[in-house]
């Protein structure tokens, strides 16, 4: 992924963030390797989706067991989906899919949805 990332033109550097000013058109991040630069800032913190442990999850994630809408749904163009889930996340993610799946199943744990009803 770096040498990918590299190739599009990417810098990479290890460096602790001190300090951010973030208010102007030019955002400014002070760190222990100098100041930099840049019209935008991701603040990519990582996530780790919850495992739900059913029976070949581990061995078909990656190949049909997905954990992310946004990276993974082109995977699934003109397919029928499952989305395991009622809570906000899951009802984005289900709504996101509908872009590419032919179908898309909500699948719901609980006796109702736990996210807010929309207006």
């Amino acid at each position: 992924m770096k040498e990918q990332a590299e190739v599009f033109g990417a810098e990479l550097l290890m460096a602790e963030v001190l300090d951010m000013e973030l208010e102007q058109d030019v955002k400014v991040l002070h760190t222990t390797a100098g100041k930099y630069r840049a019209l935008g800032v991701v603040l990519a913190t990582g996530a780790n989706p919850r495992k739900l442990g059913f029976k070949g999850e581990k061995e078909f994630q990656g190949r049909g067991v997905a954990y992310c809408a946004t990276c993974d749904g082109e995977f699934f163009a003109g397919l029928e989906v499952f989305v395991i889930g009622g809570g906000f996340a899951a009802v984005e993610e289900g709504i996101f899919l509908t872009k590419y799946a032919k179908k898309v199943t909500l699948i719901v744990r609980e006796d109702d949805f736990s996210c807010a009803r929309t207006a």
